[in-house]
């Protein structure tokens, strides 16, 4: 899995496009990646753009893991909000699922635009 950070936007603070194949260990290291940025600041909004990545191996089990780091994740990030893009219905799917397994502990939304996921934090930002 591979992934593109870029610092700034409106009204994202942080944007990032991964591409590939997800794999709970790539979607780590992204968020690693990410917080472990001296840039990062507390409550930062971040529009992450998974529509370029293939998320057919995401198994029950990875759904699981993955969920299982989001706590972890919003412990170290300040409680930012973060706005998905995804390519496909299936794709939602999945992160909804990982939403879901989580008990909603991030403050995310599932989009399948830019568009809308900036409109979604746009209205948290008013």
């Amino acid at each position: 899995m591979e992934f593109v950070i870029t610092w700034g936007g409106d009204p994202e603070d942080v944007s990032v496009v991964t591409s590939g194949v997800a794999t709970v260990e790539g979607l780590r290291e992204m968020s690693d990646a990410v917080l472990a940025d001296p840039r990062y600041e507390s409550g930062m909004f971040a529009l992450i753009d998974h529509s370029q990545l293939d998320w057919t191996l995401m198994t029950p089990a990875a759904v699981r893991r993955r969920a299982g780091d989001l706590a972890d994740i919003l412990a170290r990030s300040g409680g930012s909000r973060i706005a998905a893009v995804v390519a496909t219905p299936a794709d939602f799917g999945v992160l909804r699922m990982v939403q879901l397994t989580s008990d909603d502990v991030l403050d995310t939304g599932v989009f399948y635009s830019r568009d809308e996921a900036r409109a979604w934090l746009r209205g948290a930002s008013g």
